[in-house]
């Protein structure tokens, strides 16, 4: 599980192999009376897939990081 700070202080995002390991973090989380402001479970994206998969990002991805000459 990768568990990410957000730019709000109070913030974090896990990130789940698979949603079936939501369910204990939750629980673990109430047992412990700390709150959620919101929940939700997605699906990777295409490039995301690509880049797990390959370890290489896709054009579009390479494009996008590329530096710009000042």
């Amino acid at each position: 599980m990768e568990i990410v700070r957000e730019a709000d202080s109070a913030g974090l995002s896990a990130s789940l192999a698979d949603g079936q390991s939501a369910a204990p973090g939750l629980s673990a989380l109430e047992e412990e009376q700390i709150g959620l402001e919101t929940f939700a479970l997605g699906q990777p994206s295409l490039d995301e897939v690509f880049l797990a998969l390959t370890g290489q990002p896709t054009e579009g991805q390479a494009e996008e990081n590329e530096e710009i000459p000042a």
